[in-house]
């Protein structure tokens, strides 16, 4: 491993400059030495094909990271969901895995990170500062008292104190492994993996993949997360209509926010359940939207004018043409 100097050593050595500090800070500073996995410029200077700074921009330097291109052909693998705007990280985690690379979402510790980085391992990380501010960071250093990290949204290379990590108890991560070293298994105890896997089951409308995972969320009590939540209702309600198995979960949801896609799983379910006072409300509440199945927006448009809105019923048949066949 390398050894690199905090603050004011490691702008020097990466960014090139520092502003000059009283002695005795100086002094303090120095003595605090970063490690570093190796090569860990390599995280900063690459240049990606996702600018997203979060997840898939460091899945992207995570990959890279470990020598391996980025060509058009495999730009091809990784599904895009035009109705939602967003980027399959599913995919990009399998053509990792393809290159031998894999990969676990999950919460972590400080102390997490730090393990993997004496392992020489990037990890990605995402959390909130007690300040609000959101950050989505690779970390690829540490020493006694600070992490070092690459800050994906400023670009960045800086070094935090430890105990506000610590501070945070657990947050969402990326850490790669080497194919063999995890299990399936061992991946399916991780809230982070199984509610990207029921996501993205949710973007390819894909009954396979909320069959597999929806029954292990279920069976850890993970259904009040709100993405796995509205992946169990979306599914018992389009793919394998039961009403009964949602009522208490769309009820909350409702409670919580009435966004449009919260909306549209109510729209069905109470289509299911005949409750025409609830029906009605829905569809005039509802904000059309690009990401609505085909299926919500027929029926409103079969359904608008019957509940009094026939104005709803005419955007949802012009989305409906605007989407792709």
């Amino acid at each position: 491993m390398k050894k690199w100097f905090t603050a004011c050593a490691v702008s020097i050595l990466l960014l090139g400059g520092c502003n000059p500090k009283p002695q005795q800070e100086e002094e303090k500073v120095l003595e605090d030495v970063i490690i570093t996995i190796e090569n860990a410029e390599k995280l900063k200077d690459t240049d990606t094909v996702y600018k997203t700074a979060d997840l898939l921009e460091g899945l992207e330097r995570i990959y890279r990271y470990y020598g391996n291109e980025f060509p058009a052909e495999e730009q091809a693998k990784i599904d895009v969901y035009e109705d939602f705007g967003r980027i399959s990280y599913v995919d990009f985690m399998g053509l990792m895995a393809e290159r031998g690379i894999d990969t676990l979402p999950s919460y972590k510790s400080a102390r997490d990170i730090e393990l993997a980085l004496k392992e020489g391992k990037p990890v990605y990380a995402e959390f909130m500062l007690i300040s609000g501010e959101e950050w989505r960071v690779l970390f690829y250093g540490y020493s006694d008292d600070d992490f070092a990290y690459y800050n994906l949204k400023s670009g960045a290379l800086k070094t935090i104190d430890k105990k506000r990590i610590e501070a945070l108890d657990e947050f969402e991560t990326i850490i790669p492994y080497e194919i063999g070293e995890l299990t399936e298994a061992e991946k399916e105890k991780s809230l982070v993996y199984v509610r990207q896997k029921i996501t993205d089951a949710y973007w390819k409308d894909d009954s396979t993949g909320f069959k597999k995972y929806l029954p292990i969320a279920e069976q850890n009590d993970w259904l009040d997360n709100v993405n796995v939540g509205y992946g169990y209702s979306y599914h018992y309600l389009f793919h394998d209509p039961q009403p009964e198995r949602v009522a208490k979960i769309v009820d909350a949801e409702l409670k919580r926010w009435r966004e449009p896609y919260t909306l549209e799983v109510a729209l069905k379910y109470f289509s299911l359940t005949n409750d025409e006072v609830e029906i009605e409300r829905t569809i005039r509440d509802i904000q059309i939207m690009q990401g609505h199945r085909r299926e919500t927006l027929q029926y409103i448009i079969d359904n608008g004018a019957k509940y009094g809105n026939p104005e709803k019923a005419a955007e949802a048949a012009e989305m409906l043409k605007k989407k792709k066949q």
